[in-house]
């Protein structure tokens, strides 16, 4: 299960309260790998994005449900996966272009490429952000970066800078182990083509600049 905590102060340092009651409707097909939960503010409501093993697909798929609060209880709103069903596909997050199209960006898991080596996929969402409404584009491989030679794909986000640029947080593994590295769009759009820092952001507990 999930736990919510609430702080109120405006400030990271005040005071966090666990939240009593139940964060969200665990889905029926829900086995287990529960991953990932992570809640966006859309058109006047909150949505949730995880993770979970599904007993109807046999695999890891990214979800969406929704709730009036930040603190739910969440309920799903699509149907089962809405990433391909017949992929494991993990960590998904939201992304609003500046056009107003909402996109989903998530994992390609290794576990299910033909070579082996993980992908950031993306595709666009209908507007109520129920089911895809375009292909899956793959956006880069795990292998991308100079700093690794791993096949994970992990935690994807993104952020638009202040000077317009689009940015994503990712995680893979390097030398020294666990890593976040940064990609950026080139076009500033979020289908790329992106290209990779040439060092890892964090790694290790360390923080590289």
């Amino acid at each position: 299960r999930w736990t919510c905590y609430r702080n109120d102060s405006g400030s990271l340092h005040g005071q966090w309260t666990k939240v009593e009651t139940p964060l969200f409707q665990r889905p029926a097909d829900a086995e287990k790998q529960l991953w990932a939960p992570e809640v966006h503010k859309y058109e006047g409501a909150y949505y949730m994005f995880c993770s979970y093993f599904s007993s109807v697909t046999q695999h890891r798929g990214s979800a969406v449900f929704r709730a009036d609060n930040p603190t739910g209880p969440f309920v799903q709103i699509s149907d089962g996966h809405i990433t391909p069903k017949d992929w494991d596909a993990i960590d998904a997050t939201l992304y609003v272009d500046t056009d107003g199209q909402p996109w989903v960006v998530f994992v390609h898991e290794w576990t299910c490429t033909e070579d082996k080596i993980g992908r950031m996929d993306a595709a666009m969402l209908s507007k109520d952000l129920t089911h895809m409404i375009s292909q899956p584009v793959e956006l880069f491989r795990a292998d991308a970066p100079a700093w690794t030679s791993h096949k994970v794909t992990d935690g994807c986000f993104l952020h638009r800078m202040p000077d317009g640029k689009l940015i994503m947080l990712w995680s893979n593994t390097e030398a020294d182990g666990y890593s976040v590295g940064i990609a950026h769009s080139t076009t500033g759009k979020v289908d790329g083509p992106w290209v990779q820092e040439d060092r890892p952001l964090f790694k290790r507990g360390t923080l590289d600049h």
